[in-house]
């Protein structure tokens, strides 16, 4: 069993070339793909928030919105492009409740996430807690390269989650030099 697609959330912010660095550090011994999902978060999730001030401001508030959106897909497209890697591709999977990215991690083996989604803060916070609870996909939260053989270390309480993470895991596992199985008793 081997890994065949890693997902690499992006936002168009600066976090998004350490994103791809790590997704193509899991995706490079399998020559798996690299499945870059740009999101943000629609203009109609705003609108009730911006409708009370006027039609006009609330239409000037979209439009910036848009443009927003606009900008921080090029920006993903920019570094996705600069990613030297052969098997990479690119979606743009804006939707309400994170519909998108949610869709695009039940097709991945592992979605690579910046520290900061798995500490409830920044832009990916909510988006974390819906891929990892609600769709149980692996995730693996980095913001740097980790190397090939690196020590794993895996919670353990014996349940069908764990025992389900673990299974999905087991191609990085096979390669770590050292795996570590925390429990509880």
């Amino acid at each position: 069993m081997d890994w065949t697609c890693i997902l690499a959330p992006l936002s168009g912010g600066g976090a998004d070339p350490r994103t791809l660095a790590v997704a193509r550090a899991l995706a490079e011994p399998f020559s798996a793909t690299v499945s870059a999902a740009y999101t943000s978060t629609p203009a109609s999730e705003l609108i009730t928030w911006v409708n009370e001030a006027g039609v006009s401001t609330t239409a000037l508030a979209i439009g910036e919105l848009e443009q927003a959106t606009r900008v921080g897909e090029a920006n993903a497209r920019t570094a996705l492009a600069r990613l030297d890697y052969r098997y990479k591709s690119f979606d743009n999977v804006t939707g309400d409740d994170w519909l998108g990215l949610r869709i695009a991690s039940r097709l991945a083996d592992v979605v690579v996430w910046p520290p900061r989604a798995a500490r409830s803060r920044g832009f990916f916070s909510h988006a974390f807690q819906q891929v990892l609870i609600d769709e149980q996909r692996p995730a693996l939260i980095a913001d740097h390269v980790p190397p090939p053989d690196a020590p794993a270390a895996i919670a353990w309480d014996g349940g069908r989650e764990a025992a389900r993470a673990v299974r999905r895991a087991m191609p990085w596992l096979r390669r770590s030099r050292q795996v570590t199985v925390l429990t509880v008793p």
